[in-house]
């Protein structure tokens, strides 16, 4: 007779949990497993497995080491290209198309680009399938005419973008650079990167935030970057995957919890700066 192996149920769930948590990259969308406790040293920080002499590296990939930058006295982490999907998802979001931010006297408007827009030109389109942007497109984000927005403006043209869809023209005369990042369009101006609501009907955003990139980086590249620095740091033990999924912004809650910072679970200018990402 066979010798049976028995499991509880509960010990088999476990199992299945585990197998599924190690399989998936750290920044999908899928649905993650509940996320531990993370226990730090303050004399040696825990790298993810196969990880060594602190130095991350992409899922399959050969080293992913950053360059640094230096122009008047300013230093930037320039990590190299992610690879980044591009499946076309079916159908598109359903968001009712209304305007969301409001006037003092009452009147709804849809909140226009400023400054570092792009007003009267052709914003860069980066063809899909392609993530990195040209020098001279680098240069303009580095050092946007009108300034930066604030984390606070930036929600608020986010939320007018999503309640007031956009069509391809607006998008491509307002920003200035558009780029395909994980499931959807994204453009850039005044010192970030928004998710393009309205320039293509069959993006699909999973993370709906916006992505500070003042860096001059693609936002694959900055979400690459963080991730690398949180794993060297012990807050993220997962691939290095370049996209947003809840793996990375429960990572980056923790940092910023643990920092003292303001908890938005997204990237923007202080945890850039806290990290030595941007100075």
């Amino acid at each position: 007779m066979k010798n049976l192996v028995l499991i509880s149920a509960a010990t088999a769930v476990g199992l299945l949990t585990a197998t599924s948590a190690f399989a998936k990259g750290g920044g999908g969308n899928s649905a993650p497993p509940p996320l531990p406790a993370i226990h730090h040293s303050a004399s040696t920080p825990a790298l993810a497995p196969g990880i060594g002499g602190g130095a991350p590296h992409l899922s399959g990939t050969g080293s992913y080491r950053p360059l640094t930058l230096s122009a008047g006295g300013n230093h930037t982490l320039v990590y190299p290209s992610v690879r980044s999907s591009n499946v076309h998802p079916q159908g598109g979001a359903n968001v009712t198309s209304v305007s969301a931010i409001k006037t003092g006297g009452g009147n709804v408007q849809s909140k226009p680009a400023t400054g570092g827009g792009n007003p009267g030109s052709t914003a860069v389109v980066i063809p899909r399938g392609k993530n990195k942007l040209d020098p001279q497109t680098t240069a303009r984000l580095r050092n946007p005419n009108g300034g930066t927005s604030s984390a606070a403006q930036a929600q608020a043209i986010h939320a007018s973008n999503c309640h007031h869809h956009h069509g391809k023209d607006w998008w491509k005369h307002h920003c200035v650079a558009l780029i395909f990042f994980d499931w959807g369009w994204w453009g850039w101006y005044d010192g970030w990167w928004y998710p393009a609501w309205g320039y293509d009907a069959y993006s699909n955003y999973e993370y709906n935030e916006p992505i500070y990139g003042a860096n001059g980086e693609a936002p694959d590249q900055i979400v690459a970057g963080v991730q690398a620095k949180l794993q060297q740091l012990g807050y993220y033990t997962y691939a290095i995957d370049g996209k947003m999924g809840p793996l990375t912004q429960g990572a980056i809650a923790r940092y910023q919890r643990d920092h003292h910072m303001s908890i938005s679970n997204g990237i923007d200018q202080p945890t850039l700066i806290s990290l030595g990402i941007v100075h």
